[in-house]
């Protein structure tokens, strides 16, 4: 008989079954650490691939993307930057809150300046204007009746005064109407240029604010009261503007409130609606009878008027 141990495969040691799988050659297999040392058994095999997945897991994770707003527009970024960002935005806020508060210092002291001006041209002239009032005030003096039927020589002297009088007031009238053209450019030049900072200023502190709104704001301003003198200096104003307009709009708002609230109510015309049951007209009436009696007998003879069918 042959021999059946020869034609039987020999057993694989694990050695050989890895290097067959990995494609290692006979004991070639990678038992190495990464420091060089060799790993004799399964068990520290084992145990070493256990650390590994340990310190996997310990690893710091990639840091997560947060998703943030910048300029209107929502950026993703990572986590980390988020509070840079946050922090410059709350910078740039607030240093747009300053230059706001800036220009709305910078709008009032322009006012003041406005105001200045005026006070500085009236005193100014004011000498000037005291001294022809007065003139004014002599020449509307002169009695031309007794100046005619008085001597001739005092005639003539009183005459002259006069006209040296009235060659002073034009000179002072020439004066004061060169110094008011003068002012009237300067102070009209200024005016404007005020009057478009506070546009600027309200177009960016109120959403939807343009020149044309200035217009319906006056129109507004009459309506409750106000002169054409009294908006015209309230305009001059960013602050006070801004409450006329806030209030033109809470009023504007309320009306179509109440426009909406008329045109959804209908309107109920006499007949048109369904006629009350009977019944329930019984019993109301019976009510109300019931109500104005005034001794037990009359509810009595009601109750019984019910039971019959009278109610």
């Amino acid at each position: 008989m042959e021999n059946t141990a020869s034609d039987q495969a020999p057993v694989q040691s694990l050695t050989d079954k890895l290097a067959g799988m990995f494609g290692y050659p006979g004991d070639e297999v990678p038992n190495d650490r990464p420091d060089g040392t060799r790993i004799e058994t399964e068990e520290e095999r084992a145990a070493e691939a256990e650390a590994e997945a340990e310190a996997a897991a310990e690893a710091p994770a990639e840091p997560e993307d947060v998703e943030v707003e910048l300029e209107g527009k929502r950026f993703k970024v990572p986590k980390d930057l988020e509070p840079a960002i946050m922090r410059q935005q709350d910078y740039t806020r607030k240093t747009q809150e300053l230059a706001e508060h800036r220009r709305t210092l910078e709008q009032a002291q322009e006012a003041q300046n406005l105001a200045l001006m005026e006070k500085e041209f009236a005193q100014s002239i004011a000498a000037e204007s005291q001294q022809m009032a007065q003139l004014d005030s002599y020449l509307q003096s002169v009695n031309w009746q007794e100046l005619h039927d008085a001597p001739v020589e005092e005639s003539i002297k009183t005459f002259m005064q006069v006209q040296r009088a009235k060659d002073m007031r034009d000179s002072l009238k020439a004066s004061i109407d060169q110094k008011r053209s003068e002012f009237s450019r300067d102070f009209s030049t200024a005016m404007e240029a005020h009057k478009g900072k506070v546009l600027e200023l309200l177009a960016k502190q109120l959403p939807g604010f343009t020149r044309e709104s200035v217009e319906s704001i006056r129109e507004y301003a009459q309506s409750q009261g106000f002169t054409k003198a009294a908006f015209d200096n309230i305009a001059l104003d960013a602050k006070s503007m801004a409450v006329l307009h806030k209030a033109a709009q809470f009023d504007k708002l309320q009306a179509e409130k109440v426009a909406a609230v008329k045109q959804a109510t209908p309107t109920v015309k006499p007949g048109a609606s369904n006629p009350m049951p009977q019944q329930v007209r019984d019993k109301l009436a019976f009510n109300k009878a019931m109500k104005s009696a005034r001794t037990s007998q009359e509810k009595a003879r009601l109750i019984e008027k019910k039971l019959a069918g009278g109610f």
